[in-house]
């Protein structure tokens, strides 16, 4: 059966002439009846860095003329160009989505005859798999301890990054609105429902707060597919939500109590579903939220800065650019995008998952409990497996032992770097609340992040020597710091 596999692969890779296919859709084909479910990544990026305004560079823009202006390109560069592929799959009768944060169309149940005719056109620069995969939750992001009556003023982990200190000047968040792409949130439980954005004064409008990635699967497990309110069936998200803005009015153990949340799921742990879609109806929805079936998007509604702990392992994502392009709209729109760096360490360049090694992405590695020391299972880099040895993860945060909110309106401790990641969310929503002069400007934030971090130097680890390097990235992130420094910059008293 192999052998025969291996065959029918080389006679589709024949076939296949103008348009790289990746050839896990040729083995997809093999395998499937001659069928497979495919993400057709169309020519035009929309070329965001040469994107102006009445004369003004996006840079140029108030943040809400910057998101229509952005969404607005990006939408009519998809509607353009997807127009005839779209037709032809009309045509076959087959089910599509079309997406425009990537100029992207998956579409499912794709016959080989029909890829076939795609690859012969110049419109589009690569057919990748979109099949669905299982999302094992990684051994170290476990529930290590439950408890529903532990309760501190001040979870250590907050308290590590000297976020408390920033609160003590007034600041915790408010107006900042973060986001988080993960299995999911319960929106209801007492440490985040003050928190969501969708609690209209004790009625929830789920429009704009909430999008379930994964409405178009089947058997999506105790959340249901499509689901209308935020449902978590794992606790996982529900975790990393808590560590970013959990608290308000209950147990204090999110880095930016005052500020709001919206969410998204991208994969379901539970049915253990997830495609390279899933992950784009969420990037999709963080760039310009839209109503409950993904309707009438609004990009004024986009929130502020993001937290993603999640990795497409490679054999299902081999290509990251339908990825890289969806992180370079959110990162033109202001929105700052954190990625957690894995669990693979402690072995050297095991920061190799997509978005985690990507370039334009923020990615956070994760220290021990009281301690600045990097967990053990923290990935490392360099980033070999494009060949570019970047240096990664960017900054490391709190991972071990973290106290949050789970289903059941209950607590309990996991450790992962899906842990660290959501302390970084709400470290940035307190930046920019403290100095909102610097507030949606990525960049500018995120080497503020780095040159104040507490620096962590090694010696001959991971082909790096001093600090930053690849265990740490920049060091373990210190907010206080930053905000004093964004002062600075902004001559703010």
């Amino acid at each position: 059966m192999k052998v025969i596999a291996v065959l029918l692969i080389a006679l589709f890779a024949a076939a296949f002439a103008k348009v790289q296919v990746e050839w896990i859709v040729k083995h997809d084909l093999a395998i499937n009846n001659g069928k497979a479910d495919i993400l057709v990544l169309m020519s035009n990026d929309g070329k965001l860095d040469e994107l102006t305004y009445e004369g003004k560079s996006l840079d140029g823009l108030d943040w809400v003329t910057k998101g229509r202006v952005v969404t607005g390109h990006k939408m009519s560069i998809a509607n353009q160009q997807q127009k005839e592929v779209i037709a032809m799959t009309k045509k076959m009768g087959l089910r599509y989505t079309s997406f425009w944060v990537t100029n992207c169309v998956a579409i499912y149940n794709a016959p080989e005859k029909f890829i076939e005719l795609l690859a012969e056109r110049d419109d589009i620069r690569l057919i990748m798999t979109n099949r669905e995969f299982k999302v094992p939750l990684l051994p170290e992001e476990k529930e290590n301890k439950l408890a529903q009556d532990k309760k501190e003023a001040v979870e250590w982990n907050v308290k590590w990054i000297k976020a408390d200190k920033v609160w003590a000047e007034g600041y915790k968040g408010k107006g900042i609105v973060t986001g988080n792409a993960d299995t999911g949130i319960m929106y209801e439980h007492e440490a985040l429902v003050e928190a969501y954005r969708g609690n209209k004064s004790g009625k929830f409008k789920h429009d704009y707060n909430w999008f379930d990635g994964l409405k178009d699967m089947t058997n999506c497990g105790t959340c249901k597919c499509g689901v209308e309110h935020p449902c978590d069936d794992q606790g996982h998200g529900t975790h990393c939500m808590g560590t970013t803005s959990g608290g308000k009015k209950a147990r204090t153990i999110g880095v930016a109590p005052d500020s709001k949340w919206i969410g998204c799921r991208a994969f379901s742990d539970r049915a253990r579903k997830a495609s390279p879609a899933t992950f784009l109806n969420c990037l999709q929805f963080f760039a310009a939220p839209s109503k409950l079936d993904g309707s009438k998007p609004n990009p004024d509604k986009r929130p502020h800065t993001t937290s993603h702990s999640y990795g497409c392992p490679r054999f299902y994502c081999p290509n990251s650019e339908f990825l890289k392009e969806a992180a370079e709209t959110l990162k033109k729109e202001g929105v700052f995008m954190i990625v957690s760096a894995g669990n693979s360490g402690p072995r050297c360049s095991t920061v190799n998952r997509p978005p985690g090694h990507m370039g334009n992405i923020f990615s956070v590695g994760a220290s021990g409990t009281n301690t600045n020391t990097i967990a053990s299972f923290s990935s490392r880099g360099p980033i070999t497996l494009d060949g570019s040895n970047r240096m990664k993860p960017d900054i490391t945060a709190p991972g071990v032992g973290v106290w949050s909110s789970v289903i059941g309106n209950r607590y309990a401790s996991y450790s992962g770097t899906s842990m660290a990641s959501p302390a970084v969310n709400g470290a940035v929503a307190l930046i920019w609340n403290a100095v909102p002069e610097l507030s949606r400007k990525v960049d500018k934030t995120q080497k503020l992040i780095q040159e104040t971090a507490v620096k962590m130097p090694v010696r001959n680890q991971c082909n790096s020597n001093g600090s930053p390097n690849n265990v740490y990235g920049h060091g373990v992130i210190d907010v206080e710091k930053a905000v004093d420094a964004a002062r600075k910059l902004y001559s703010k008293k």
